[in-house]
């Protein structure tokens, strides 16, 4: 029997890589890594077929009843934007990036962080600024 990988900030790109597939970065999607407490990957989670033009209440509503569900598994997520276009971050990464933040936030959910992933690869999220100056104290 194998285990599960540890997944961390520097091997998550690689994971989110691995498991979204070219169809679904073109097609857009919300993708989430489940993680154990000590950071091995329980199981991906794929939310395609999301509406274009949700507002940003919707999109929290979406995020909320899905992280209601998960918290329920005192997991750790990963999270990733798949779409098409270019590598530069957009208002959308940005929105949704923000929104899973807070929604973690509310259910308790520690969030090891966020990435876009499409044609052009993976490129990670920037850090919540609490973030990097907890790191650099």
């Amino acid at each position: 029997m194998t285990s599960s990988p540890i997944v961390t900030r520097d091997t998550a790109a690689d994971v989110f890589d691995t498991v979204i597939d070219h169809d679904t970065r073109e097609a857009g999607a919300l993708a989430f890594l489940l993680l154990n407490p000590d950071g091995s990957l329980l199981t991906s989670l794929l939310v395609e077929d999301i509406p274009p033009g949700l507002t940003r209440r919707q999109q929290a509503a979406t995020l909320d009843r899905l992280f209601t569900q998960v918290a329920e598994f005192g997991v750790a997520i990963a999270f990733a934007h798949a779409r098409a276009g270019s590598a530069m971050i957009t208002d959308d990464d940005r929105t949704w990036h923000e929104l899973v933040l807070l929604g973690a936030r509310d259910h308790d959910l520690p969030v090891l962080g966020g990435w876009v992933v499409g044609g052009f690869g993976v490129r990670a999220l920037p850090r919540p600024l609490g973030e990097d100056l907890a790191a650099a104290s």
